[in-house]
């Protein structure tokens, strides 16, 4: 015998089927399933049903589906036009808000400043990686890489 009792391959089985085994297991795992024609046909039924359940996932071609989004002119101006909106306002809602920090004269000056270069400087860094992403993902030589 093997060593492992038919509880212990069972476990051992699960492990196999995400492989999460050390390479002792598996060789363990391999010889108790030489010698049991259960735990075997409990292997086989569990790669059936894997095997099911990736056959019953539907399929699509990511490629054509963006195609179709691409394509789809009324689609893209609402959201060119969604995203305009929402810049303006949040723009003019920045704005009103500097406005009434600068406006009110409650607030010391040197808390104004200090707290205005920090917002700058976050404002700068921002901006900073918003470029350079932005450079990469124009010069991804595997953007049209398909997996």
């Amino acid at each position: 015998m093997s060593g492992l009792t038919c509880e212990q391959a069972a476990t051992l089985i699960s492990g196999f089927m995400d492989n999460e085994l050390t390479q002792q297991q598996q060789q363990q795992l391999h010889h108790h399933l030489a010698e049991c024609a259960g735990c075997q046909s409990e292997l086989k039924e569990l790669q059936g049903m894997r095997e099911q359940l990736r056959n019953a996932i539907p399929k699509f071609d990511d490629g054509q589906l963006l195609a179709k989004f691409d394509k789809d002119k009324p689609s893209r101006w609402v959201f060119i036009a969604g995203w305009v909106l929402v810049l303006t306002t949040l723009s003019l809602l920045a704005i009103y808000g500097i406005f009434s920090y600068w406006s009110d004269e409650s607030i010391p000056m040197a808390l104004k400043l200090v707290t205005s270069s920090l917002g700058l400087g976050f404002l700068l860094l921002f901006g900073a990686v918003a470029r350079q992403r932005w450079i990469a993902a124009k010069n991804d030589r595997y953007k049209k890489v398909q997996l």
